[in-house]
């Protein structure tokens, strides 16, 4: 709790991003509206910062990006690092690959999930391996409606002693209702087949 990491820009929008300790005493600017326009992605001059996660030592920033303009902005659905000591930014995972950032207890392991499009591609949920860069599918489902453009992300949860994940999973057309609106709970063990438990 000794550091705050934001983002800022000029009517809300949020083209860089930023730590501070909780004085407000230290703050410095880790990432600016030119960092992606220089990494030569062809979208780089509309990506944004989006999701913004610390490891549980403190010790990274993880960050996820959208595409696009106002309404338009769509989920990357990629993984970057920044180190928030020397400020160095590294891509992890390429667009499609990333997604949600949800750290297990110690860092070692994230879970990041892709929500897919309605109608056309599932969602996935993966296992991110930080030592060696490695990602497994641990769950597959189809991808939820929303009535939007928006994409629906799931929340996974870290069980204790992170070996299994659980996340809740709605039924691709809840937003619509009906009675096939129902909702599952799914058991994602790291080490064994992912299983529907309700």
């Amino acid at each position: 709790g000794a550091w705050v990491a934001y983002q800022r820009g000029p009517d809300g929008n949020p083209v860089s991003l930023w730590i501070s300790d909780t004085r407000g005493a230290s703050e410095r600017q880790l990432i600016d509206s030119a960092f992606f326009a220089g990494d030569g992605m062809a979208d780089s001059d509309n990506r944004r910062v989006r999701d913004v996660v610390w490891s549980p030592d403190s010790a990274t920033i993880y960050f996820n990006t959208t595409v696009g303009e106002g309404m338009g902005a769509q989920a990357a659905v990629d993984l970057w690092r920044v180190d928030p000591a020397t400020g160095a930014v590294e891509r992890l995972l390429a667009d499609g690959q990333g997604g949600g950032i949800f750290p297990n207890s110690d860092g070692t392991q994230l879970a990041v999930v892709s929500p897919g499009v309605y109608g056309q591609s599932p969602g996935e949920i993966a296992l991110y391996t930080v030592s060696d860069g490695s990602r497994r599918v641990l769950l597959t489902y189809d991808a939820v409606a929303t009535a939007s453009e928006w994409r629906w992300f799931a929340a996974p949860h870290w069980m204790p002693g992170d070996q299994e994940i659980r996340v809740a999973i709605p039924a691709v057309e809840t937003v619509y209702g009906g009675p096939a609106a129902v909702t599952a709970l799914w058991s994602l063990p790291l080490n064994g087949s992912a299983a529907q438990l309700g």
